[in-house]
């Protein structure tokens, strides 16, 4: 009997023994166990994806549809040469060519209308069911690579409406990022409290826009302006787009092999199609509808409002197409240096705030990060609207370091208004909401951009500023609702337990 038992540095060494002649497809998930390791290089990664085509595809649209429409602008029709339309589109910023920027802007605001109901409408039936495991971006990337090699002998609209399409049917990069972030939350609930913002996550959410930074630098380093080399101009494009696919591949291979939910959900195999989906959907109302303790059901569906409010007020296309027009003409490398400098104040700002907060001893420290967040976001909108110089589109970048904060407010602020079993519920919901806000988003405020971009380019901020100052209001109310559920429970949050 004796020889049964092994002390534990016995086991300890033995172990280390193993695991050194274990394969490496073994060693892996033990070594990511013990770092507590799950999701996050997914959420790391696909942010450097995201930064690279965030970046790049707004300006490689502009730069695309420039080449296939300039000869329509000629004063005389003349045969097509996409050569003598590159020379023209590299010189798109000089007055002589108002009139074409004016039509390249028109045709892609009108055709992001159409791009947000390809890709959206797929997404709302694929994004309950497939979650997580979809095809993390790589069809998508994919796409784009290819009419960034192509775009000269077919029309660049066909395979970008295609992308989008496709990853609707996969579910869309919003649930991408719910999900993960989901399986990250339930990860970290013990860290959890009415105050508290947890370490992981906060750490994951830094790398994340370290990464997206990273992503954005690199597309400051490859960008050559055209006016200087229109064929390295064209071939920086293709290098960062392959740069982001052979990102999504990585994200793919990790997420397929290592990454694990909390919880597997049992398959009734007798259901039909339409039951599932029935039971899928009805179980996202739930989320909203199921009675809780004090306002919390009400804070919920406020918060649901918040979400669709930050969604649908951060597309940058048109922020693109104001910076390519009157009186700014940015060049490439200009944009791609404004996006560097907000994701850099933006990365420090949602690691020094939170960390600044916890030092005082107060309730609803992730509301308060909302608050602060949409805030800034209103000043930035209404800065934008009115700048008349590169100084004030800068000054609004630097406000990012308070504006970037309502991406950790949202992640920790969520999560605790539901229980554990709730969490991949309501961030699909949360998913949803990223794909039908933009659909309106490019339906009303295109529209106000096409109407207006000849008067005041800016306008369309003006609203996008007064919709962000309801989102500052609406969360204060959320805040006061929530306080007297704070005062109660100061030790111990976790609201659900309490539902009636």
């Amino acid at each position: 009997m004796e020889d049964e038992y092994i002390t534990s540095d016995q086991s300890s060494r033995l172990s280390s023994r193993v695991n050194g002649h274990l394969p490496f497809n073994l060693r892996m998930p033990l070594l990511l166990s013990r770092l507590k390791i799950n999701v996050e290089p997914t959420l790391i990664i696909l942010s450097l994806c995201v930064g690279i085509l965030i970046t790049v595809v707004p300006l490689f649209t502009f730069w695309g549809r420039c080449v296939e429409v300039a000869d329509q602008y000629l004063p005389t029709k003349l045969p097509r040469n996409l050569e003598n339309n590159k020379i023209k589109c590299s010189n798109i910023f000089s007055i002589n060519e108002t009139i074409l920027r004016n039509g390249v802007e028109e045709d892609i605001a009108e055709m992001k209308i159409y791009f947000q109901l390809a890709g959206g409408i797929p997404t709302l039936i694929s994004s309950p069911i497939l979650g997580l495991w979809s095809d993390l971006y790589v069809i998508y990337s994919g796409l784009q690579l290819f009419t960034t090699l192509y775009y000269e002998k077919i029309n660049m609209w066909y395979p970008l409406i295609f992308a989008e399409i496709v990853m609707g049917c996969f579910g869309g990069i919003a649930t991408i990022f719910t999900s993960a972030v989901a399986i990250l939350i339930d990860d970290s609930r013990k860290e959890m409290n009415d105050g508290g913002i947890p370490l992981r996550i906060t750490i994951t959410t830094a790398f994340q826009s370290l990464f997206l930074l990273f992503g954005n630098y690199l597309a400051s380093y490859f960008m050559v302006p055209a006016t200087i080399n229109i064929v390295e101009h064209v071939n920086s494009y293709i290098i960062l787009i392959f740069i982001s696919f052979i990102s999504s591949i990585i994200i793919f291979i990790y997420t397929v092999i290592f990454v694990k939910t909390n919880k597997v959900e049992e398959n009734v195999p007798n259901e039909t199609i339409w039951k599932t989906f029935g039971s899928v959907f009805s179980g996202l109302i739930d989320v909203l509808k199921i009675p809780r303790r004090g306002y919390l059901r009400c804070v919920i569906n406020i918060s649901m409002l918040l979400v669709f409010i930050d969604c649908m007020t951060s597309d940058p296309s048109l922020f693109v197409l104001l910076l390519k027009s009157t009186p700014f003409y940015w060049p490439d490398v200009t944009f791609t240096y404004y996006v560097m400098l907000k994701t850099a104040v933006g990365c420090i700002g949602m690691t020094l705030i939170p960390l600044i907060l916890s030092y005082f001893n107060i309730h609803g420290k992730d509301s308060i990060l909302l608050m602060i967040g949409f805030g800034a976001a209103t000043i930035i909108a209404l800065l934008t609207a009115f700048a008349g110089s590169d100084y004030l589109i800068f000054i609004g970048g630097s406000l990012y370091f308070f504006a970037a904060v309502t991406q950790p407010g949202f992640r920790t602020f969520l999560p605790k208004l539901v229980g554990e079993d709730q969490t991949a519920r309501l961030f699909t919901l949360i998913s949803l909401l990223y794909v039908i806000a933009p659909i309106i988003s490019s339906s009303i405020l295109n529209v106000i951009y096409e109407k207006t971009f000849k008067e005041w380019p800016g306008f369309v901020f003006v609203i996008i500023g007064i919709i962000n100052c309801f989102g500052t209001l609406f969360q204060v109310i959320n805040h006061c609702l929530l306080l007297p559920i704070w005062k109660e429970d100061t030790i111990n949050y976790n609201i659900l337990e309490n539902t009636e």
